[in-house]
């Protein structure tokens, strides 16, 4: 019987001790170059398109949480007196206007400083990302995984757009990495990060409960099959309960705070209409387009191809998590979401 770790274990480590070397210059020169481009106008003052909206919209809110004493977000709030519970916005969880405010209580009201936590989160991604393909494949495929997403122009694009999507993806990505290290070693600690990131990356925007459900399902299925840590029935339960306690928890807060949750099934209807299925998809063949390049949409049709072949030669290995995890999160996005991904570029 394969065992959780035999899975996920990285052939540089024997006896656990490393073999191969990280090779630091390169991936320095990889993270020193991603943040500049996230850093390239940080400062620029709010334009148009997505960049200029959000940017403009989410500072309006934090500065109206610190000149009201409100926790809501209030974006299109103007006016001398507090808004009035209709004006909060509850189509997306605290996280990002949580790191706004905190963002302007420390630096202040400033274009740089509403764009730190996209930065900060962008970087990260991409650090972690190259970590963790470099534990659970080889150097290489880390370093050609970092280059693919400093060479995406999506990343590029909204690398230091004041939205949810950064923040929920390094958080994600951070859930699916501590839970894979749970697998390996089964200790509380893991358990522990893997709950505290879940947590983050569902106060910062949905596709956090997508990814945990991909986890927990994930989970569920290796411990059925015996190769998951003996506290699996126990992870399992205590994932899904900080995963559901998230959610009810925003549900509840909207509830007190607006009286009923009328906005949140109005928008939920709005984002799920549907447009001609003919003029969806052909939207989003430009988008991919534009904001992958056929190169990279080559590439990824060739990497799907190379990962399937392997699957079926070696099995499904628990690593393979981070790609369809991911994959699936997008997938029920844009899928669930017609109307939403139709408004919103970035969700291509």
């Amino acid at each position: 019987m394969t065992t959780a770790t035999e899975e996920v274990a990285n052939p540089a480590y024997v006896g656990g001790e490393r073999r191969v070397s990280w090779a630091w210059p390169p991936f320095v020169l990889l993270a020193a170059v991603f943040s500049v481009v996230c850093l390239r106008g940080v400062a620029a003052p709010w334009h148009w398109g997505h960049n200029g909206y959000m940017g403009a919209a989410f500072s309006q809110a934090a500065r109206n949480s610190l000149r009201f004493g409100i926790v809501g977000q209030a974006p299109y709030h103007f006016g001398a007196e507090p808004p009035s519970p209709e004006a909060i916005y509850t189509h997306h969880p605290l996280g990002l206007h949580a790191h706004v405010i905190a963002a302007f209580l420390i630096f202040g009201e400033h274009e740089w400083a509403a764009r730190l936590t996209p930065v900060i989160h962008s970087v990260a991604t991409l650090i972690l990302l190259v970590f963790a393909v470099r534990r659970y494949w080889d150097v290489e495929t880390a370093w050609l995984t970092g280059l693919l997403y400093l060479l995406t122009p999506l990343n590029v694009i909204f690398a230091n757009m004041v939205a949810h999507q950064q923040g929920g993806m390094f958080w994600s990505l951070a859930a699916v990495v501590t839970y894979l290290r749970w697998l390996e070693t089964g200790t509380r600690r893991y358990a522990a990060f893997c709950a505290a990131a879940i947590t983050l990356a569902a106060q910062f925007d949905w596709p956090g409960y997508y990814v945990a459900f991909a986890i927990a399902v994930h989970c569920g299925v290796l411990g059925l099959r015996g190769a998951a840590p003996r506290s699996w029935i126990r992870f399992l339960f205590a994932f899904s309960a900080v995963t559901l306690v998230n959610m009810l928890g925003f549900f509840v807060w909207i509830y007190a705070t607006r009286g009923d949750l009328s906005d949140m099934a109005n928008s939920f209807m709005l984002r799920r209409a549907s447009p001609p299925l003919g003029a969806y998809l052909a939207l989003l063949y430009r988008r991919l387009a534009l904001l992958y390049g056929p190169a990279l949409l080559l590439a990824a049709v060739v990497g799907a191809i190379t990962a399937w072949r392997a699957c079926r030669s070696d099995g499904l290995q628990s690593r393979a998590l981070l790609p369809l995890g991911f994959g699936f999160a997008g997938l029920v996005n844009v899928v669930a979401f017609p109307h939403a991904a139709e408004l919103h570029s970035y969700w291509t």
